[in-house]
């Protein structure tokens, strides 16, 4: 069980100055107050069998799958109706599964 899992959580802000003209209300990407400030969080928890200390063909076989969540408590400047066609912010949230081999 050495190494073998590995948990992040972060989260995260970015800030803007408001331009209504590059952030036009639009649906989906758009912003009704015209500014990009978006914030919000990521989960991640990974799972890695090969490529540590002691595994299979270590340190030539390396294998690591993982998921991972990010929820969104405010996109392009707001929490609900962010893009002027009724979207709230965590209508972006995701979850996303991947896997990586290197060798």
């Amino acid at each position: 069980m050495n190494q073998t899992w590995a948990t992040t959580v972060a989260v995260f802000n970015t800030n803007g100055s408001t331009n209504h003209l590059m952030f036009a209300p639009a649906p989906v990407f758009g912003s009704a107050s015209g500014a990009p400030t978006s914030g919000g969080y990521t989960a991640r928890l990974e799972w890695i069998p090969f490529g540590k200390l002691g595994s299979f063909a270590s340190p030539w076989v390396n294998l690591r799958m993982g998921l991972e969540y990010t929820g969104y408590w405010r996109f392009n400047g707001g929490r609900t109706n962010y893009d002027g066609f009724g979207r709230s912010a965590s209508d972006n949230n995701t979850v996303f599964l991947y896997s990586w081999f290197a060798f």
